[in-house]
C-alpha cells in the first residue's frame, strides 16, 4: 500500500504449494479515501472463473497514511473490519522465530473501541523472501513450482528480484534494494504468507 494507490497480486495455491499468478495491478487512488478501498473490495471480492474465489487476502498495514493525529494503519484496519474472515492488515518484521504469528489487537473507531477488533498478522519477511526466491529459481516440472501468467509484465518480474539477501559476518540476514521498485515483491511475500496460515 502507497500513499498514492495499492498494488496487488492474486495467486492460486495447490498441493506441495505450487501456485499460479492469476493477476496483477495497480489501483490508483489516494488511500486516505474510500474510492480506492471500494476497488480493492471490487477485486476481492469478484469471482476468479469456474465458481473460484479468493480465500484470504493480507494487506500490509506498514505505510502511515493520513495525517499525524490519525492512527497510522486507521486505513488498512478500517477496510479489514469491513471484511472479517477475509481481509488481514499484517506487520513485516526482519526477523522472528517462527514465519508468521498473529494477534488480537484493539481497534477505534468513531471513538469506540472494540476490544481485541482485528486480527493482525506479523510477517516473517526475511523468511518469506527466501522461500520465494527459492521458488522462483524451482526446478522445472517438478512438484512445487512458482507459476506466471504468460502476460507477467518486465516490470513485475524485475520487481520479483529487486532485493538481494546479503549475509553479515554475525549471520544475521539483511535484503539489501537493487532498485526502488519493490512492491510485488512484497505483494507476493503477503500472498505466499496468506498461504501459509
Amino acid at each position: 500500500m502507497q500513499k498514492n494507490g495499492i498494488y496487488w497480486v492474486t495467486r492460486g495455491w495447490g498441493f506441495n504449494s505450487e501456485s499460479w499468478l492469476l493477476d496483477e495491478g495497480f489501483l490508483a487512488g489516494d488511500t486516505e479515501h474510500e474510492t480506492v478501498w471500494a476497488t480493492l473490495r471490487q477485486v476481492i471480492t469478484s469471482p476468479l472463473g469456474e465458481g473460484q474465489k479468493i480465500d484470504r487476502a493480507f494487506i500490509d498495514s506498514g505505510y502511515r497514511p493520513g495525517d499525524a493525529h490519525r492512527r497510522p494503519d486507521h486505513a488498512v484496519y478500517t477496510f479489514c473490519r469491513t471484511m472479517p474472515g477475509m481481509a488481514y492488515p499484517t506487520k513485516g518484521q526482519d526477523a522472528m522465530d517462527q514465519p508468521f504469528r498473529h494477534s488480537n489487537i484493539d481497534y477505534s473507531y468513531g471513538g469506540v473501541l472494540v476490544k481485541g477488533g482485528i486480527r493482525l498478522y506479523h510477517i516473517n519477511t526475511d523468511y518469506f523472501k527466501r522461500w520465494l526466491h527459492g521458488r522462483v529459481r524451482w526446478p522445472v516440472g517438478q512438484l512445487g513450482g512458482w507459476h506466471l501468467h504468460n502476460a507477467a509484465t518486465e516490470d513485475y518480474c524485475k520487481q520479483m528480484v529487486s532485493e538481494q539477501l546479503l549475509l553479515k559476518a554475525s549471520g544475521r540476514a539483511t535484503w539489501i534494494p537493487k532498485s526502488r521498485a519493490n512492491h510485488f515483491l512484497d505483494c507476493e511475500v503477503l500472498s505466499t504468507a496468506a498461504a501459509h496460515t
